[in-house]
């Protein structure tokens, strides 16, 4: 066989075994589905302990289902998750399996025998309750305090707090009292409007004004919440930087364990505002 011939082959194998691997978030079309697809996602690689997704990919269906089966069994029966997150975790994992090898063709209704009863679950999740969130608030500085009366008083998710700017908010008069209009996830297809109260408005304005006061320029494109800044540090009063979505939970997650509130496998974090009867 002539030289060229072998290069031609080794070039072929080369080609054909660098085959693309689409990341979770493929064919996604909501960034916040994205984000919830990639934590739940990176949540299963760190409990397998594996994250070379090639090497992923190369066991067999029979082998993977069995993984799920055991990081299911670990989500319901050590973590004391709820039916519908473990259903969440699954659907990512799923997709991912989906979208990259063509003999995987397991779906949700493969592992259903394995999901918590409904019932096993009905008290496993409520809302944080008015006293809570005030013993949470006594913990708070001014910016955190903005983030859990966001949360409080417009029902909106913790993920949605991170990208909103000062131009998603409108200043309204409502009954003698001043409030905010405020657009979530402004710049996508899920955007909507809500609305909070005057106690939240209040404490955003007294957010607005601690910035003011050490020089920043307040714009439309500001993030509405910031990273913390050296008040002797102009250059970086003066380039605000938007709070990432983890930073926010940690934020958030001391401010509930100080106050002695946090109560995992009680109350579910991200949506535990939304009512606070």
């Amino acid at each position: 066989m002539s030289e060229s011939i072998k290069q031609d082959i080794k070039l072929a194998d080369t080609s054909f075994s660098s085959v693309r691997i689409y990341p979770i978030s493929e064919g996604i079309q909501s960034d916040q589905t994205k984000i919830i697809y990639e934590r739940c996602f990176n949540r299963f690689l760190n409990h397998i302990k594996i994250h070379d997704l090639q090497v992923l990919l190369d066991f067999s269906p029979k082998v993977i289902k069995q993984m799920l089966v055991d990081y299911m069994l670990y989500l319901r029966d050590e973590r004391r998750i709820s039916r519908t997150s473990i259903k969440v975790y699954l659907t990512a994992i799923l997709h991912f399996f989906q979208i990259n090898n063509d003999d995987f063709n397991l779906t949700m209704k493969n592992f259903r025998i394995h999901l918590p009863s409904d019932e096993s679950v009905i008290d496993e999740d409520r809302p944080y309750s008015t006293e809570e969130i005030g013993r949470g608030l006594g913990e708070c500085d001014v910016r955190s305090k903005v983030m859990i009366l966001l949360m409080a008083s417009t029902g909106m998710r913790m993920g949605a707090l991170h990208s909103l700017r000062i131009g998603d908010l409108t200043n309204l008069e409502f009954q003698s009292s001043r409030l905010y209009k405020i657009q979530v996830y402004a710049r996508t297809r899920d955007k909507y409007l809500t609305f909070c109260t005057p106690e939240c408005a209040k404490a955003i304005d007294e957010y607005l004004d601690y910035r003011r006061r050490f020089g920043e320029e307040i714009k439309d494109k500001s993030p509405l919440l910031r990273e913390q800044f050296n008040v002797d540090d102009k250059w970086r009063i003066e380039s605000p930087r938007f709070v990432s979505e983890k930073g926010i939970e940690h934020i958030i997650d001391n401010v509930l364990k100080k106050a002695g509130v946090r109560k995992p496998g009680v109350i579910h974090r991200p949506t535990a505002f939304v009512n606070t009867s």
